[in-house]
C-alpha cells in the first residue's frame, strides 16, 4: 500500500484520499486510515489534500515559549 500511495503522490502531488483510491485501486477508507497513521511520511492540508513529506517541504512548528532569549 505504501509504495502505491507514494507513487500516486509523486506523479500527482496534492490528492484527496478518494483520488488516491481511484488511481491505486485501493479502498478509500483503508487509505485514509493508512495516511493518518503515517503522518511522518504524508501531510494533509486544510482542504483535505494529501502530499508526500519531503525534505524541501518539511515544516517544524515550535511552541511560542520553547526558546528562551
Amino acid at each position: 500500500m505504501l509504495k502505491k500511495i507514494q507513487k500516486a503522490l509523486e506523479e500527482t502531488p496534492r490528492l484527496k484520499a478518494k483520488q488516491i483510491a481511484k488511481i491505486t485501486g485501493l479502498n478509500k477508507s483503508e487509505i485514509s486510515v493508512f495516511l493518518r497513521e503515517n503522518k511522518e511520511k504524508f501531510s494533509q492540508d486544510g482542504e483535505y489534500y494529501w502530499s508526500l513529506i519531503t525534505p524541501d517541504n518539511l515544516e517544524v512548528k515550535l511552541e511560542s515559549n520553547w526558546v528562551d532569549s
